[in-house]
């Protein structure tokens, strides 16, 4: 484990890159606790010997992680975002030979400042709280900014520090994640953390971590900053005693919050006003009853449940679960705030993770969770009720008319206005402005103009008619055009830019994330660069289609012909680079074919009719026609010849017969000697041209006699290792190497494959080789390779080590799903401890033949004496695409047989067969009708 030390959190400029003072590698021990709705807390114990253990100091920081990862922000690629665990040092301690280290996660920063009230508003009924309104996030955002990063009082200011972010993601979704929509909170004198914490408890599904953030520009400090993120749009995670994914867990039971009413009193005397704020059904009295006296006047008894849950929170307890799950390794670790649902001991409770601690020690890592919701419902509503006088505490005071003249301030503390429809138009933000007909602009630097136009988030802008910018800084205009992505652009007639930096134009298109849509109605709206939709439609109806796509890898993709008029001889009409396929059904994708006409009959049935490859040969599985010849012309046969044949260049077979040769193109009378054109042509002797007479003779016996030692009786005798061939003990030892088991350990594993399998399960009956098939499927992964399956649970045990195992299967690469990495079919061993894994996997890749089914197998022989039991069979994934398997077995021995069901279930036929037949009998005996 890798431990940087920085001295960044006092530098009134911090810069990451500066600041490192050390890094510490010898740590025997770390736990670090994230806590969604309170401060993380974090344990570590080094020896004292430890190179540069003395650079850890109270008040620096801590980055802890082998290595860190590091994104580029989009809309500004000077800055990255640092993504590691931050920790706070605020203690250190040694002893004997160690030194013990403790201290926060970032979010201690906040709870060093208290949330100030202005004084303004101590005369405002609020008697001094700090009072907010808006979404969970926009409340956030605000108590941050008021008490921290734009804190009038620059001593009370972090530096470095800037306000809370979300995903854009959560934040223009529909509905937006950004926690209660209508969420109001009132604070005074409290750490800024305890003020977050709870509105984040209000809202039940949100979390936040301290992000660092790093400038590359030299002259600017980096940035930390709180980043809130929501679990909404996570899966509930379903942790089942049958789904064998509890390793152990903690129960421990609510008392008060089933049995005790909790009650708020206000008042004295005849005023006196009681109500119960849990279980209102119960009835408490005696010692059952607790009371909580309010230290502050409310309006109604609606809001004495609000406020006196906060009082009575630590009097009613909520049943709490400490739990230390088990998860496959391709499945995606649980966050923060994320919804669960917990199946014990018969009963069903839903609820949220609070806590996940991470402890290494020993070259170990375990993981526990922490799933409740101890803390009950905080006071987020507060009216104020005086003698004769009732006054909701948030100002929406209005000025008529500004210093200019035009127009009306709706908020001059926010410098908001209005123009033209005084009574209709809203602004309401900080620097907002709306003009035109029932325009509305609520969110800071927005702007609405044209008529019943919306503008909802931070520096948009809104105009036309009937128009919604929704997204960060987001244009949308002309008619009924919606721009909800950030930074997004709508325009048109009834167009929608979703996603970030999308761009919509035409007539109803649709644009996601970084796509750019014109055209009409298109279909594709996610994936790719560009999309021209044809599609049409009505008022009831509509149809959806693309004229043409392309995608980020270039790709291009058109629904019509695609023609190429050169504007002149000396140029190209079109120009194509990379693999070409025309065609249905070609046998493979392989760059290295340059040119394929396929001509299969279906998915099942590949062909090519022509292929050119990479080597510049061309194959045809038919004839070769060629009617304007192939550069010159053959005489015609007729009955009585045979007709003109060319044989290479210059070289021709009358129909006579007659061969003849054309050289004049190559030999010219004044390249040949004289000497050769003489009639005569001169002779030399041997010793003229340096070659010395020789006689060279042979009989026939020389030719044709054999050898004396194949005309005895005895031939000589050779031994193998003379000769280098295998001796018979070797070839018997070769022999006696090939097990073969036959025997298939895996129940269920065809025909009715559909049972005992885990996760989201393809079925196709009938689909396999012999029986049905199962399938795998995921799309619009975008991470790096990690297993997505699959499974089925085995538990087979009695392995031992040098025994050989070999698994087999029919494997098929689906084409309707793009396969981007690799796919497996595999079978999981297992230590008994389950601290071991050994996964023996049959493996497909991209460029696996699509849509045909192909036969894999491969062979382990066991080499660990720890590997104990088969845990399961399952499909994965790395990434994107579908594979379907069937006919799997798994068998003793080296050598892969043909497929057939466990012993088990023949067995279970027999019995059903058996059991069949006698009741026939029984019937027939009886005088029945068989």
């Amino acid at each position: 484990m890798i431990v940087r030390v920085y001295d960044f959190l006092s530098a009134e400029k911090p810069k990451f890159s500066q600041n490192l003072v050390g890094i510490v590698s010898d740590v025997e021990r770390f736990k670090y606790t994230r806590r969604a709705y309170d401060i993380g807390s974090f344990e570590m114990t080094i020896p004292t010997h430890a190179d540069e253990a003395g650079c850890i100091q109270p008040d620096r920081m801590l980055i802890v992680g082998e290595k860190l990862g590091q994104t580029y922000i989009a809309s500004d690629p000077t800055k990255r975002i640092v993504n590691g665990t931050f920790l706070y040092v605020t203690d250190i301690e040694k002893k004997d030979d160690k030194i013990t280290v403790t201290g926060y996660d970032l979010k201690y920063l906040f709870a060093l400042r208290v949330t100030l009230f202005p004084k303004e508003e101590q005369d405002k009924g609020t008697y001094g709280y700090y009072v907010t309104s808006g979404t969970t996030f926009a409340c956030i955002s605000d108590i941050v900014n008021y008490n921290i990063v734009n804190a009038t009082d620059s001593d009370r200011q972090i530096f470095g520090m800037f306000s809370i972010t979300m995903p854009v993601s959560q934040i223009n979704a529909d509905p937006p994640l950004t926690g209660i929509q209508d969420d109001r909170y009132m604070t005074r004198l409290e750490p800024v953390s305890t003020a977050i914490f709870n509105l984040l408890k209000n809202c039940k599904t949100h979390f936040y971590d301290m992000r660092l953030i790093i400038d590359d520009n030299a002259e600017d400090g980096d940035n930390y900053n709180p980043h809130m993120e929501s679990s909404e749009d996570k899966p509930v995670i379903i942790i089942d005693e049958s789904r064998y994914n509890i390793k152990s867990y903690t129960r421990k039971d609510g008392t008060s919050a089933y049995k005790n009413a909790i009650y708020a009193v206000v008042g004295s005397g005849d005023d006196v006003t009681i109500k119960c704020v849990k279980r209102p059904d119960d009835t408490a009295s005696g010692v059952k009853r607790k009371e909580v006296v309010l230290d502050v006047d409310t309006d109604s008894v609606a809001e004495i449940d609000r406020y006196a849950l906060k009082a009575a929170e630590e009097y009613v307890i909520s049943d709490d679960f400490e739990i230390e799950p088990l998860f496959m390794d391709d499945e995606t670790e649980p966050e923060l705030a994320q919804k669960v649902s917990i199946r014990i001991d018969g009963v069903e409770y839903e609820t949220v993770i609070t806590e996940i601690t991470d402890e290494y020690a020993n070259g170990k890592h375990t993981q526990s969770y922490a799933c409740g919701d101890k803390k009950l419902k905080v006071l987020n509503v507060l009216n104020k009720a005086t003698a004769g006088n009732t006054q909701k505490i948030i100002n929406n005071k209005i000025t008529t008319g500004n210093a200019g003249g035009v127009g009306k301030f709706t908020n001059t503390d926010r410098n908001c206005e209005v123009f033209n429809d005084y009574e209709n138009n809203v602004a309401s933000a900080y620097y907002s402005h709306a003009e035109g007909y029932m325009t509305t602009a609520n969110a800071p630097y927005s702007h609405a103009e044209g008529s019943n136009t919306v503008a909802s988030n931070l520096s948009c802008h809104a105009e036309g008619s009937g128009t919604t910018a929704s997204g960060n800084c987001s244009h949308a205009e002309n008619t009924g055009c919606i721009a909800s992505g950030s930074n997004s652009h709508a325009e048109g007639y009834y167009t929608i830019a979703r996603g970030e930096h999308s761009h919509a134009s035409g007539a109803h298109t649709i644009a996601g994330m970084e796509v750019f849509a014109l055209g009409k109605y298109n279909k594709k709206a996610e994936d790719v660069a560009l999309v021209v939709g044809n599609g049409w439609g009505n008022d009831s109806h509509e149809y959806r289609s693309d004229a043409l796509t392309l995608d980020y890898s270039g790709n291009l993709i058109l629904a019509g012909n695609l023609t190429a008029n050169s504007p002149g001889w000396d140029y190209l009409g079109a120009e194509i680079h990379g693999a070409v396929r025309f065609g249905n059904n070609w046998t493979s994708d392989s760059t290295s074919i340059l040119l394929a006409v396929g001509n299969g009959a279906d998915s099942k049935n590949l062909r090519d009719a022509l292929t050119l490859d990479s080597d510049g040969n061309l194959h045809i599985s038919g004839k070769f026609t060629a009617d304007g010849g192939v550069g010159y012309v053959i005489p015609t046969a007729t009955a009585d010849t045979l007709g003109g044949v060319m044989i290479g260049d210059n070289i021709n077979v009358s129909d006579s017969g007659t061969i003849s040769v054309n050289l004049s193109a190559y030999l010219k009378n004044t390249d040949i000697a004289d000497w050769a054109k003489a009639e005569s042509k001169p002779v030399y002797t041997a010793e003229e041209v340096g070659a010395a007479e020789k006689n060279h003779t042979h009989n026939m016996s020389d030719i044709t006699d054999m050898p004396e030692w194949t005309k005895t009786e005895n031939k000589p005798a050779y031994t193998a290792s003379e000769v280098g061939a295998a001796t018979a003990a070797d070839i018997t030892a070769a022999v006696n190497a090939v097990e073969i088991g036959g025997r298939n350990l895996l129940y269920d594993s065809t025909g009715n494959i559909k049972n005992g399998w885990s996760g989201t399960t393809v079925i196709n009956v009938g689909g396999g080789i012999s029986g049905n098939s199962l399938a795998i499927s995921r799309t619009g992964y975008s991470g790096n390779a990690r297993y997505f399956g699959i499974s089925k649970r085995h538990f087979l045990t009695d392995f031992n080590v040098g025994t050989s195992y070999t698994l087999s299967a029919w494997i098929k690469v689906r084409s309707d799903v793009g396969l981007d990495a690799s796919g497996y079919v595999m079978a999981r061993f297992r230590s008994a401890d389950d601290k071991k894994l050994y996964a023996l996997s049959l493996t497909v890749g991209v460029d696996t033949v699509k849509d045909k089914w192909l036969y894999y197998k491969k062979t382990w022989t066991i080499n660990d004496s720890d590997i104990a039991k088969l845990e399961c069979v399952a499909l994965a994934l790395d990434k994107n695409g579908m594979i379907e398997a069937c006919n799997i077995k798994l068998e003793k021995g080296t050598k892969a047989t043909d497929w057939s069901p466990a012993v088990e279930e023949d067995t279970e036929r027999i019995a059903s067969l058996e059991a069949r037949v006698a009741a026939l009998e029984a019937v027939a005996v009886s005088g029945g009708e068989v």
